[in-house]
C-alpha cells in the first residue's frame, strides 16, 4: 500500500492472491456515503499471542464501521468490551449479533457472552470443515466470502493496516482439489503482524442460518 500510494509504484499482485488490490482500493472510497443499515453485527477475533491484537469489527449491512483494536486483555475483559461496543452502537430495541472465533481463548469470550441478554452470541470454529466442497476448512470459505463482499458493494473504513491484510493472503489447492488459504503463520511472517482486522471482518460479514449455523451463501 505504501508503494502504491506514496511512491506511485504499482507492483503486480500474486496471481493466486485472494482479494484484488483494486477491490480494496475501491471499498474505502464509498465508505463515507454508504448508509449503515441492517442489524448490527460484531465480528470478534481474539488475540492468541502477545503481539497479536484482539479486534472487534462492527458491520451494518454493506458498511463496515471502524474496528476496535485491543491488546493484553483476558477473556472476561474482552467480553466486557464487546458488550460495551454493542451498547454504544445498538439502536433502541436492537439485539446485536456477535460472532466470535471460538478457537482457543476465544472460546472463553463466546461462553461468557452466551449468557448475556444484551447480545446474541455465536461461536465460529474456523478450523471446522467447510460447508461446501470447494473449500477445505471454514476459514478458507470465510476468506473467499470477504473477497465477494467488496465486489458486491461492501464498504470498509479507510485503514491502511486492514487494507494491507486484505490483499496479503494467497491460496492454493490441496490433494483433493479443494481451495486452501495460505496459513496464518505465513501471512504473519510477511506482514510482520497477524491479520487480525481482516479475520474479524471475515467473521462479521458471514451471514447465519436460523439456529446459529454459519451460512456461506452470501446475500450481499
Amino acid at each position: 500500500m505504501y508503494q502504491v500510494r506514496v511512491r506511485g509504484d504499482f507492483p503486480s499482485q500474486a496471481e493466486n492472491a485472494i482479494i484484488a488490490l483494486s477491490l480494496v482500493e475501491e471499498a474505502p472510497r464509498r465508505w463515507e456515503d454508504m448508509p449503515g443499515d441492517g442489524r448490527l453485527v460484531l465480528g470478534v477475533d481474539v488475540a492468541r499471542f502477545g503481539d497479536d491484537e484482539t479486534v472487534i469489527f462492527p458491520v451494518r449491512g454493506k458498511k463496515a464501521l471502524s474496528p476496535i483494536v485491543l491488546r493484553s486483555l483476558d477473556a472476561v475483559q474482552v467480553a466486557g468490551k464487546v458488550l460495551e461496543v454493542a451498547r454504544e452502537l445498538a439502536i433502541p430495541g436492537e439485539l446485536p449479533l456477535v460472532k466470535v472465533d471460538s478457537i482457543g481463548v476465544g472460546s472463553g469470550v463466546a461462553d461468557f457472552l452466551r449468557y448475556r441478554s444484551q447480545v446474541e452470541c455465536v461461536g465460529v470454529n474456523v478450523a471446522n470443515a467447510a460447508t461446501v466442497k470447494e473449500y477445505a476448512l471454514l476459514r478458507d470459505q470465510l476468506w473467499f466470502g470477504v473477497q465477494k463482499w467488496p465486489k458486491e458493494g461492501g464498504a470498509i473504513p479507510p485503514d491502511p493496516k486492514l487494507e494491507a491484510e486484505l490483499v496479503a493472503p494467497t491460496y492454493a489447492f490441496d490433494l483433493r482439489g479443494r481451495i486452501k488459504v495460505e496459513p496464518k503463520a505465513k501471512i504473519k511472517e510477511r506482514l510482520r503482524r497477524s491479520p487480525d482486522r481482516a479475520d474479524a471482518l471475515a467473521l462479521a460479514v458471514g451471514p447465519l442460518l436460523p439456529g446459529g449455523e454459519l451460512r456461506i451463501s452470501w446475500l450481499w
